[in-house]
């Protein structure tokens, strides 16, 4: 076992083949042999696993962090987050199932504090799908405000086979869409537009910290420069006010309990497809309500008939025939084009999928907030020509 230090530089590249590594930042190292109580990353840390190089951004904390010969184990203890990535946009798939994120420049997971033994194992031979900040699926649960329904994925379709004295189930995933009359309540629906209320409210009125603290972590410097560096990167994120960007930067890096399924990029990205349908970024409590329906796959209050007049013509570019508004798959295309209805399952099958599809369609791949809308709605929609 080997255990490496990154002590006081701006960029430390270390390479691990067989040996195991405990990495760490601190101005003074253990002594050999010690391992740190509480591992503070105060510059960009690189390794190499396999031969790729991996990267622990300035600002981590945990309690450890182990290197082997295909892995990488985390642990993090109370008010520690950390994060984990691959430069080369390698899906980073991990033991506890926590969501893989996807920027521009890397594949990543983030590991919430009180984080126990989590086995990273990236996959080499699958990159992630880059939208401008997220490449997020669509979908969610009953129908929000605004519309008449949501797209459900990967619901389940139960076939049970009885025999002499033998029943045997069988659950198999389904990409569906699950229409709901606009008089049809739903207690989970309406407990969930409870919580988007009140998560939007927060968010307009709470300061960064406190919006940190209510999804259960303590503020991180390091993940807001990186929240910042994501919204600067956002069309309509210039000449806001600091009050303005201080509630994006607050919802990109740490989100709202409704949306810390998503990654620190997918909230970035439903950012970028709320823009690309209003025109705007979210600033007030009924914006920031929207917002919050589109990361959760809900449709939202308002509407944007450019968006959905864009959507329809996108629509036909892929399907090569006019939406059927009728038809609950169709409508659910049209409107995941026009705003970005994200998913908590994902399927990345599907997603690769619809990539091919949407090159086919346009004849290149897709690289704006629209397009991968686009994209979001072939993977989920259950449109077909």
């Amino acid at each position: 076992m080997k255990k490496i230090m990154n002590i006081q530089s701006n960029h430390k590249y270390w390479s691990v083949g067989l040996a195991v590594a405990f990495f760490a930042v601190a101005s003074l190292a253990p002594a050999q042999g010690a391992l740190a109580a509480s591992l503070n990353y105060s510059v960009d840390t690189y390794f190499t696993l396999g031969g790729k190089t991996y990267k622990i951004p300035t600002g981590g904390q945990a309690e450890s962090v182990v290197v082997g010969a295909s892995t990488i184990t985390v642990t993090t203890g109370s008010g520690q987050i950390l994060s984990v990535q691959s430069a080369d946009r390698y899906t980073m798939n991990n033991s506890q199932g926590l969501p893989v994120g996807c920027s521009a420049s890397a594949g990543y997971v983030v590991v919430p504090q009180n984080t126990t033994g989590l086995v990273i194992t990236p996959d080499t031979a699958t990159t992630c799908n880059v939208a401008p900040a997220s490449s997020g699926g669509g979908g969610g649960s009953t129908g929000g405000g605004g519309g008449s329904g949501a797209i459900l994925l990967t619901t389940p379709t139960t076939t049970t086979t009885t025999t002499t004295n033998t029943t045997t189930t069988t659950t198999s995933p389904t990409h569906t869409y699950n229409p709901t009359s606009p008089t049809t309540t739903s207690t989970s629906g309406d407990n969930q537009i409870a919580t988007i209320a009140a998560e939007s409210k927060s968010i307009d009125g709470l300061t960064t910290a406190e919006i940190a603290n209510a999804v259960g972590v303590t503020p991180n410097a390091g993940l807001e420069k990186a929240a910042t560096a994501l919204l600067s990167s956002l069309d309509g994120s210039q000449g806001l006010s600091a009050d303005a960007k201080a509630e994006l930067t607050a919802f990109i890096a740490y989100g709202t309990p409704s949306t810390t399924k998503l990654g620190v990029g997918e909230r970035a990205g439903v950012l970028n497809s709320y823009f690309a349908a209003f025109g705007a970024l979210p600033q007030t409590e009924a914006e920031w309500s929207d917002a919050l329906k589109i990361a959760n796959g809900r449709f939202p209050s308002k509407t944007s008939k450019p968006a959905e007049d864009r959507a329809a013509v996108n629509f036909k570019m892929v399907y090569k025939r006019t939406p059927n508004m009728s038809n609950a798959n169709d409508k659910a295309a049209v409107n995941v084009m026009a705003y970005g209805l994200r998913s908590v399952n994902r399927n990345m099958a599907s997603e690769a999928a619809s990539v091919k599809a949407f090159k086919y369609a346009y004849g290149r791949n897709p690289s704006t907030a629209r397009d991968w809308d686009v994209s979001r709605a072939i993977a989920y929609s259950g449109a077909k020509r």
